[in-house]
C-alpha cells in the first residue's frame, strides 16, 4: 500500500473517528446505534426497538419523543381518549388548524362553541402549535382544574414562568413550573370527589346546569388556580364541552363519565365522525393538509354512495355509515404518494403483490398509494392505484369486500369528503 493512500485512509478513520466522539446525543427519529457505538437518545425522547418500516421482519432502535402509549400523559381528557381510541395520529405537536377539524368531526358543539374553546386554548400559543402530551403550566390551562387528568402546577407568579426558546414549538410563551408530572393521573379518587360535589341532585348525572351552579364553590378543593385574569378557560366550560361532545346531550351519565377520564375510552354510544352535517361537507383535490402538512379528517366515497371503511374482522368494506380516513403524504422517486390511515382503527390500508387488500399497523410501501385525479361534473374525483399497479375498486352492485382491479373506471372513482373549518386564517394546502 503507498503511503498516499494509507495517510488517505488514516485520515478519513480519524475524521470519522472525531464525528462519532463529537455526537453527544442521538436527535428524533435516529437509531442511537448507526455509528457502530450506542449514543443515548437526546433529553426527553425515548429510545424504541421496533419494525418502523412496518416488513414485519426488520426491527431498530430509534428515539421518539411520543407514542400512541403515552395516551395518559395527555391532560385533557378529550384528546387523550381521541389518541388512544386511534381517532388523532400520534405527532410531536399538532396545529390549531388540526384539532379545530377534529372537533367539528366530533360533533355535539356548535361552530361558535368549538371556535370559543379552540381560541381559549391557543389565545397565547403565537406558533399555532401544542404538544398534547405536554400540556402541563400552559398559559391557557383552565383557571381552577379538578385534578382528575392533571397535576399541580405553580401559576402563583404566572408573569415570572419561564419563557421556551425560538425553536420551540411553544417559542415564547411562558410555561409554569409542575413539581411533579407523575403524581398519579387520571386520578379515581378526585374524580368520585369531584363527582359528589357537583351532581348535587344524586342522580349519577352530571348536567351541564349543575357544572355552572357548582364551580363557584369547587376553588378550595381545585389543583390548580391560575391567577392570570386574561385566562378564557373555565373548568365548567371544559366539562361541558367533554359531556356535549361524548353525549351529544347536556348530561352524562357517571359510567360514561368514568370511561372518558379514566379509561380514556369512547363512551357505548359514541361514533367518531358524526359531528359533520351533509351541509357542511364538501369535496376537495386531494390531499387537503395544514400548513404543517397535517391531514385533516376525510371521507372516501365510492361512486355508488357507499363509504370506505375498515370491517370489524380487518376487512377493507364499503358501508353507508361515513368511516374518516387521514393522509401522510410524501415524495417518492416515482412521484406523490399517500399513505391512508383509518381514524377507527389507527392501522394503514394496504395492497399486496396479488392484490388482496388489508390493513397494517405500520407502513412501508405496500400501504403507498397513487391518486391520480380528475374532474367530472359531479366535482372533484380519484383513482387510488395501489403500489403494484392495480385499483381500488367498489362496484355500484357491491355485495362483498372492497377488491382490485386491473384498470380505472366507473367503479374505481371516489371522492375525498371534509368538513368545513371554523378558523379563517387556518390556511388550507392541496397536494
Amino acid at each position: 500500500m503507498g503511503l498516499e493512500m494509507y495517510t488517505l485512509i488514516l485520515s478519513v478513520g480519524l475524521s470519522s473517528a472525531s464525528l462519532r466522539s463529537s455526537v453527544t446525543c442521538t436527535g428524533e427519529g435516529g437509531d442511537p446505534w448507526s455509528s457502530g457505538d450506542h449514543v443515548d437518545c437526546c433529553t426527553g425522547l425515548m429510545e424504541v426497538l421496533d419494525n418502523w418500516n412496518g416488513d414485519g421482519i426488520t426491527y431498530r432502535y430509534e428515539c421518539i419523543l411520543h407514542r400512541q402509549s403515552d395516551y395518559k400523559k395527555i391532560i385533557c381528557p378529550f384528546l387523550s381518549t381521541l389518541i388512544h381510541e386511534h381517532a388523532l395520529p400520534v405527532r410531536d405537536w399538532y396545529t390549531r388548524a388540526e384539532l379545530t377539524d377534529l372537533v367539528v368531526n366530533v360533533g355535539g358543539l356548535s361552530k361558535e362553541e368549538v371556535s370559543k374553546h379552540i381560541h381559549a386554548q391557543f389565545r397565547m400559543l403565537r406558533t399555532l402549535k401544542i404538544d398534547i402530551f405536554d400540556m402541563e403550566g400552559l398559559p391557557d390551562e383552565h383557571q381552577t382544574s379538578s385534578g382528575i387528568n392533571d397535576c399541580y402546577s405553580d401559576y402563583s407568579d404566572y408573569r415570572s414562568c419561564p419563557s421556551n426558546p425560538d425553536t420551540s414549538p411553544l417559542a415564547g410563551v411562558r410555561v409554569c413550573p409542575t413539581p411533579s408530572k407523575s403524581c398519579g393521573v387520571p386520578n379515581s379518587d378526585k374524580l368520585h370527589i369531584f363527582w359528589e360535589h357537583f351532581d348535587t341532585n344524586s342522580d349519577e348525572q352530571l348536567s351541564v346546569a349543575e357544572l355552572q351552579q357548582g364551580v363557584a364553590s369547587w376553588s378550595p378543593q381545585a389543583v390548580d388556580h391560575n391567577t392570570d385574569p386574561q385566562v378564557e378557560g373555565k373548568l365548567d366550560d371544559a366539562f361541558k364541552f367533554l359531556i356535549q361532545t361524548f353525549s351529544n346531550s347536556d348530561s352524562m351519565s357517571k359510567t360514561d363519565f368514568m370511561t372518558v377520564n379514566l379509561q380514556r375510552q369512547y363512551p357505548p354510544n359514541f361514533a367518531f365522525g358524526a359531528g359533520c352535517s351533509v351541509a357542511d361537507e364538501y369535496t376537495a383535490p386531494p390531499f387537503q393538509v395544514d400548513g404543517a402538512t397535517h391531514s385533516y379528517q376525510f371521507g372516501i366515497k365510492a361512486y355508488n354512495g357507499k363509504w370506505l371503511s375498515a370491517g370489524d374482522g380487518g376487512e377493507v368494506i364499503a358501508d353507508s355509515v361515513k368511516h374518516l380516513w387521514t393522509a401522510e403524504v410524501y415524495v417518492t422517486d416515482t412521484g406523490p404518494k399517500v399513505a391512508l390511515r383509518s381514524s377507527d382503527t389507527g392501522l394503514w390500508l394496504s395492497a399486496d403483490p396479488n392484490g388482496v387488500l388489508g390493513f397494517k399497523a405500520k407502513h412501508s410501501w405496500y400501504e403507498e398509494w397513487s391518486a391520480d385525479q380528475f374532474t367530472t361534473e359531479a366535482g372533484s374525483k380519484l383513482h387510488l392505484q395501489s403500489a403494484f399497479g392495480g385499483f381500488l375498486s367498489v362496484p355500484v352492485d357491491y355485495t362483498g369486500p372492497v377488491h382490485i382491479v386491473p384498470k380505472a373506471s366507473r367503479d374505481e372513482s371516489f371522492q375525498l369528503v371534509y368538513c368545513k373549518l371554523l378558523e379563517p386564517n387556518d390556511a388550507l394546502a392541496f397536494v
